[in-house]
């Protein structure tokens, strides 16, 4: 026994080495009875168990342990259990691997982990220590003294190869920052990292002030003037960062177009020796969504510069989905796009512009005469409301020769119907196919004329298991609790949930029982989470909460997020 116990570390590593190894329902037990080696009272089995599960904590954060039909909730639970049974028995095997639980962030502790870490830990000679115990401090709830060692560390550059790193992992800053969620003091240290002198340093404090505004909504508008100060920093590393980091903080950076604008035109002014050419152009590129965003006449011209350069469909879609404004100037290069052999940027981009694309009306009508992507050029003509008119001999066709794809059917008939034209058999086919989810949608959303009104009219029992069942519902009469429970189940930063919580707001005081509920959303200081990419996230919030703001403003005053 005494021989396992002594090996157990190089055991686990050959059990568990995650080249030959896969987390799944056979190999689990093996980990749960890791997990309850961590609490054995025998010290030595114990500290060899900790030892193994801080390595492989660390394979499960850096994503090279594979899973295999292992349930997202049982890891965390295991990742929990490791983390109680380290805080009882704090020594510095315990304090590494509970520096690992705490920097989870895909599979975070299941079950709350508490308890007292002594402050000796943070005087240790070895740095990796002194800064687990930091960590493991903060999180815990510790004074001030665990602050002071994490504002040490940030101010580190913290290079791939530092032993820090090497011992506790890559994301160093990252765990920093989490562990200091919640705490008064966490934006003010990294505005103060942002300004230590090392080029790493500020590199990385700035990386983490994106994630601290996707998080926090106070954050943009502390960080965003510091975040702009930094287009002039002398790395352009720095200037990078920054200028990727204001691209996603929302409403803040519009106070700040002025200098984005000029970092577009001049990136490398005040820089001296030779610059990266292609953090140049990712900076550049960061600034001039920005300045599309914000609809910056100066954006007009390199805008058509960039769709008239091959670029990735990623960065083609985002950047044209905020372009409608200046649709008659860019419809040229947008047509190039829309017959070349990757059309499907510009069509995902272009059904968010509704009636702003009609500029570009010839040329989706020639894309679906060729036979391609015709769904996405029907929805979107189903949004371009009046203009769709000139259309409307391919609608009708449409209409009465694809009844076999309710989704092709369903969108010519919601674009009929809102430029007037065969409004009678729009209706029918529309309301033939409400048992599809674009019927619903297009039910949902648009007037209805009184053709499509006496079709509907007492169609209560219907209620459709899809997104728009309540709002359906509703119109037709309906005026139920659950109608109201429905609509608040869909609402959130996502474009649908907004427009969920409009439908909400119209239903008068079906909604009263869900007011406490959102002005909890409306006031909590946090961002709530929601599928967005995170590019969007920041934005995304902020549409919701205005939104949030004018539900609520008959009945006081909207709360702000606390002065984090």
């Amino acid at each position: 026994m005494p021989d396992r116990r002594a090996h157990l570390t190089e055991h686990a590593r050959s059990v568990l080495f995650p080249r030959r190894f896969v987390l799944d329902r056979h190999s689990w037990p093996r980990l749960a009875r890791l997990g309850e080696l961590c609490a054995a009272e025998d010290t030595p089995t114990r500290t060899g168990a900790l030892r193994a599960a801080t390595e492989v904590l660390r394979w499960i954060e850096t994503d090279v342990l594979p899973f295999e039909r292992i349930d997202g909730g049982d890891v965390r639970s295991w990742v929990g259990d490791v983390g109680r049974a380290a805080v009882r028995h704090l020594d510095d095997a315990a304090v590494l691997a509970l520096y690992q639980v705490f920097a989870q962030e895909i599979f975070p502790p299941a079950g709350p982990i508490t308890g007292h870490l002594d402050e000796a830990f943070l005087s240790a000679r070895d740095p990796a220590l002194r800064l687990a115990a930091a960590v493991c401090s903060a999180r815990l709830g510790g004074g001030p003294a665990c602050e002071d060692v994490l504002r040490e560390f940030l101010a580190r550059p913290l290079p791939p190869g530092d032993e820090v790193v090497r011992a506790l992992g890559p994301d160093v800053r990252g765990v920093i920052r989490r562990a200091m969620d919640g705490r008064p003091g966490q934006i003010p240290m990294f505005v103060e990292a942002i300004g230590a002198g090392d080029v790493l340093a500020r590199w990385g404090a700035v990386g983490q002030c994106r994630r601290l505004m996707e998080t926090w909504r106070a954050a943009p508008a502390r960080l965003v003037p510091v975040l702009a100060g930094c287009l002039t920093d002398g790395a352009v590393q720095v200037r990078q960062a920054a200028m990727s980091a204001l691209r996603m903080s929302g409403e803040a950076a519009r106070g700040h177009l002025g200098a984005i604008e000029r970092f577009f035109r001049e990136p490398l002014s005040g820089v001296t020796g030779n610059a990266p050419e292609r953090l140049v152009d990712l900076a550049r590129g960061s600034a001039l969504e920005t300045m599309v965003r914000f609809r910056s006449p100066e954006a007009v011209a390199p805008l058509r510069d960039f769709l008239a350069a091959p670029h990735g469909p990623g960065s083609v879609q985002l950047i044209v989905a905020d372009a409608a404004w200046c649709a008659p100037e860019i419809a040229g290069e947008l047509a190039v796009h829309l017959h070349g052999d990757r059309p499907a940027a510009v069509l995902n981009a272009l059904r968010g512009w509704g009636a702003a694309a009609a500029p570009l009306l010839p040329d989706l009508v020639t894309l679906h005469a060729a036979g391609r992507a015709r769904r996405a050029v029907l929805e979107i003509l189903a949004g371009l409301g009046p203009a769709a008119a000139a259309a409307g001999d391919l609608l009708l066709a449409e209409l009465q020769e694809h009844d076999h794809d309710p989704v092709r059917r369903g969108h010519a008939a919601a674009a009929l119907l809102r430029c007037g034209l065969a409004v009678d058999e729009a209706a029918t086919a529309l309301v033939s196919e409400i048992g599809h989810p674009v019927a619903q949608q297009h039910l949902a959303t648009l007037d209805w004329p009184t053709a499509l009104r006496d079709r509907m009219t007492g169609r209560t029992g219907d209620r459709p298991a899809a997104a728009y069942a309540a709002r359906l519902a509703w119109r037709c009469g309906d005026r139920g609790p659950w109608v109201a429970a429905g609509l608040m189940d869909r609402v959130n930063p996502l474009a649908g949930g907004i427009l969920a919580l409009t439908w909400l707001a119209e239903t008068g005081d079906l909604m009263e029982p869900h007011r406490p509920a959102l002005q909890r959303l409306r006031d909590d200081p946090g961002r709530p989470g929601s599928g967005l990419i995170p590019s969007l996230k920041v934005e995304a919030d902020e549409r919701f909460r205005r939104a949030l703001t004018e539900v609520l403003a008959d009945r006081g005053p909207a709360g702000g997020p606390s002065d984090r």
